[in-house]
């Protein structure tokens, strides 16, 4: 069994986590307020230009928000206690616990924008089909290679001795 470290949320750490529950929040609204209007059909998966190539009943658009949501939870209470969610044992001391936590935090706030993006393409998709969100895979690409650059950054950056 691991070292139980301490994890010490700064007010950083609380800003993430406040930004991902609004974009939960928002997610949430937004399919709840759009559901009324959305066909029986909906577009539930695109090609890399934004073009609708899977279609599903309208009750999957819940899937999205539900699985976001989920995940999201688990990486915050994975941030606070990351030794627990430890598979690789890689988490040797304090500082090792602190980037593990870090980086759950960040796949948190990556999964909610994930969520929100998922949910309004589908939306946007299945009201008006001529409302194709093309700029959305580029966002997304975007949103991981800024993910994949804080995660190297947390990873490699010198510890404070």
């Amino acid at each position: 069994m691991n070292n139980q470290f301490h994890i010490q949320f700064k007010t950083t750490d609380y800003i993430i986590i406040g930004l991902s529950v609004f974009l939960l929040l928002t997610t949430w609204l937004y399919v709840i307020v759009s559901y009324p209007d959305l066909p029986d059909t909906i577009a539930v998966h695109f090609d890399g230009a934004g073009n609708p190539n899977g279609y599903n009943n309208k009750k999957s658009i819940w899937l999205a928000p539900i699985m976001m949501t989920l995940l999201s939870a688990f990486m915050f209470v994975g941030a606070k206690k990351p030794q627990q969610f430890d598979l690789s044992n890689k988490i040797k001391n304090q500082e090792d616990a602190i980037k593990s936590s870090l980086l759950l935090l960040f796949s948190g706030l990556l999964l909610s924008s994930l969520a929100f993006l998922i949910a309004h393409s589908m939306i946007a998709t299945s009201i008006n089909k001529d409302n194709n969100p093309k700029w959305v895979f580029p966002v997304v690409i975007v949103l991981i290679i800024v993910y994949v650059i804080l995660a190297l950054y947390v990873q490699f950056k010198p510890s404070k001795k």
